[in-house]
């Protein structure tokens, strides 16, 4: 009771003058504080202070601490210029009642708004199209309510007995609590569900969720009132207790992430970087040195030369990786509210990795990534500026606009505020919004010892818009004759650097030795090979040969030369899951295509008013990449427009015009055998997706309702 019998001396004991107006600033900022940290630890959630955290047991009470230092000093620093402005206009001490109701409501608006972003799904789960409130029209409607309430308190305070002043300190105290416990809760509530409200679903069902805490909050709220006004509280006492209440919620926290697990399974980190090609790397033998680290890393991993996306641009190439299909085996092609629905009946393997005792997060800066996002405990969408190039060889690019920090609400506000302040120093590449996300990981790490290994997937979008902090690019700048390749190159070596700066943490944290990395991508790029600029067209190797690298101490180095499939990767993490045998013969018995083959697949319609969609395909086997393409006449590719079928050696240059389907008709009729194999196993492969559960795992999905 130390803390309660000090805070309330130094209120009661004040002396007159300048003086007095401090303590009941710095009660308020306590009691707003204290409920930030009592209400995020009943959900398991702390502030992360440190640039790179080390262990729970000093960084959730040193960065409890911050968070509450940050909000005392904040409502001192208000309190400083309400008496700098009381003593220059020789104002009564009324002015700060009245100036603390000021900053309470305006605090409030500004804690409703970012709520509003949590509740819409803005950086956190699916992005929607309704605008962010502009800040201009939240301070024009505020701080006008909040000034004229402030001059109503000043005049009324005036006329108040002494018992009824004490009596309006504790009614404040509790309201600042009411506030931070409300956007607590609301707050990791809407972190807690993944289920998307809008736009297919009424509005009541954005409140739905949060209504029986909002009552919880009311009843404590009111009980709590009771109290104080039975024992006659002053508002330095309620602080005084809150503060304790704080410190208990933090060593309790601290103890139980502190514990040591008994869980011996891997974490499994998988580090996409979205259109990133592997004949740019130079860990795959590229002679810009593009990828340093993972060069580095290089002797100590285990190197596929020839993986194969399983389609040519990030909507379907996911699903395969969530589902475990070809393309033309799931059928997701736009991401639309038709697939998101249908997307939902599907068992994936976030599904089976939390049925297993995983903890399976996205975290994703691709929107895409959000239509098949079903199974994931956690969803994070951090949004990065884009760049909007001319896809033709010699266009001109547009530089996106800058990110607004409101993309990247926090459960502690005081963190979120500081990161915003830093964000606009940044230039034009967000340093922070990077950090942001690395802290969320070591978050992760920090707390896995009780939620279960990580499978952590982590989609990067800095090499798809060939976004860096290399160039001197500025906001809404026009490029012209933008040099798409160099840019390219410029982001992988930023991507590269991200990897590096999440391998270290992971060494930081002391979670190396138990994690596995895979570094992969969903599609690779054209860059003005055959005259084509991007992805989404066409199936050469440009576009769907990927990087696939895994990392690990029992992983024994090495380079595969055999054609891998990527859609095998859920295969592979199923197995990891299951501990079914060493890390080192699952991803080689797992990861390869089976019969020695990959397949690629663009469906695409046919003209305005097309319902059925036909499909372009690409086979590749040890000696031969064939491509069977009738969408490709229409993007103005270097071929001739009535070419459809294409032969080359799968040790020809990426860029070379020399195919051979004319030479080795024999070669052609193989694979196209080899891919009629395929379509008449996609029916039973379907029906052995849907019936191959085993009773104890389909139990376990049903209750927790991914199984009707």
């Amino acid at each position: 009771m130390a803390a309660v019998n000090m805070i309330s001396y130094l209120g009661m004991n004040s002396k007159t003058g300048i003086s007095r107006w401090w303590p009941d600033w710095v009660s308020l900022g306590l009691i707003f504080s204290s409920g930030l940290v009592v209400i995020n630890a009943l959900f398991g959630r702390f502030p992360i202070y440190f640039v790179v955290p080390i262990r729970p047991i000093l960084t959730i009470p040193v960065s409890a601490f911050l968070e509450v230092s940050f909000w005392i000093a904040l409502f001192l620093l208000a309190g400083f210029g309400i008496e700098v402005l009381r003593f220059l206009s020789r104002g009564s001490p009324a002015w700060h009642r009245g100036g603390q109701v000021a900053v309470l409501l305006i605090l409030e608006a500004f804690l409703a708004s970012v709520l509003f972003d949590v509740i819409m799904r803005r950086g956190l789960f699916r992005f929607f199209a309704p605008p962010v409130p502009r800040d201009g029209l939240f301070v024009l409607a505020a701080v006008p309510v909040a000034a004229l309430a402030a001059v109503l308190v000043v005049f009324a305070y005036r006329r108040r007995p002494p018992a009824a002043r004490a009596a309006d300190g504790r009614r404040l105290g509790l309201l600042a609590l009411v506030f931070s416990a409300v956007y607590a809760l609301v707050f990791n509530r809407s972190m807690a569900s993944t289920r998307l409200a809008l736009p297919l679903s009424p509005s009541p069902e954005l409140i739905h969720p949060h209504l029986a805490g909002l009552a919880a909050v009311a009843l404590g709220a009111s009980l709590l009132g009771w109290v104080a006004r039975r024992k006659r509280w002053t508002l330095y006492r309620l602080a005084g207790l809150a503060l304790l209440t704080a410190a208990a919620a933090a060593v309790a926290l601290t103890v139980y992430y502190g514990l040591p697990s008994r869980e011996e399974r891997p974490n499994v980190i998988v580090s996409l970087w979205d259109a990133a090609r592997s004949s740019r790397m130079s860990v795959y033998g590229y002679g810009v040195p593009t990828t340093p680290f993972l060069d580095e890393l290089g002797s100590r991993s285990l190197v596929f030369e020839r993986a194969y996306s399983p389609a040519n641009y990030t909507l379907p190439s996911h699903a395969s990786l969530f589902l475990g299909k070809s393309f033309r085996a799931h059928g997701y092609h736009l991401g639309d509210g038709a697939d998101v629905l249908r997307y939902r009946e599907e068992i994936t393997l976030p599904d089976r990795l939390r049925a297993a005792g995983y903890h399976p997060v996205l975290f994703t800066e691709n929107p895409w990534v959000l239509a098949v996002d079903k199974g994931f405990s956690e969803v994070r969408f951090f949004e990065k500026p884009a760049l909007y190039a001319d896809l033709r060889p010699g266009g001109g690019c547009e530089i996106g606009t800058r990110v607004s920090p409101r993309r990247y609400p926090q459960a502690f506000p005081g963190r979120m505020i500081l990161d915003w302040m830093n964000y606009w120093r940044d230039g034009f590449y967000g340093y922070t919004l990077d950090r942001i996300q690395l802290r969320a990981a070591a978050e992760l790490f920090l707390r896995s010892p009780r939620t279960g290994p990580v499978y952590l997937f982590w989609n990067l979008m800095n090499v798809h818009d060939r976004y860096h902090p290399y160039g001197s690019w500025r906001y809404d700048q026009l490029v012209e004759d933008y040099d798409f390749a160099g840019e390219y190159d410029l982001a992988l070596t930023y991507a590269d650097k991200r990897f590096r700066d999440l391998y270290l943490l992971t060494d930081l944290l002391g979670q190396l030795p138990r994690t596995i990395f895979v570094v992969t991508s969903d599609h690779g790029e054209f860059l003005g090979e055959y005259n084509l600029v991007g992805h989404h067209k066409g199936l050469f190797e440009p576009v769907i040969r990927v990087p696939l690298i895994f990392i690990h101490p029992e992983i024994a180095a090495g380079r595969s030369d055999e054609p891998a499939a990527l859609e095998r990767l859920f295969h592979l993490t199923e197995a990891v899951a299951a501990g079914s045998g060493g890390i080192e013969s699952e991803i080689r018995e797992e990861i390869l295509a089976p019969a020695g083959a990959a397949v690629s697949e663009h469906g695409f319609l046919e003209g305005e008013g097309s319902e059925e969609f036909r499909w372009s395909r690409a086979v590749i086997d040890r000696d031969w990449h064939f491509v069977d393409d009738p969408d490709l006449g229409r993007h103005g590719s270097s071929w001739p427009p009535d070419q459809e079928e294409f032969l080359f050696p799968v040790a020809a240059d990426p860029s070379s015009e020399e195919e051979l389907s004319a030479q080795h008709p024999e070669a052609v009729e193989t694979m196209r055998e080899t891919y009629q194999r395929y379509l008449d196993a996609l029916s039973s492969a379907r029906e052995e997706r849907r019936t191959g559960l085993g009773d104890d795992l389909e139990r376990q999905l049903r209750s927790i309702g991914y199984l009707r």
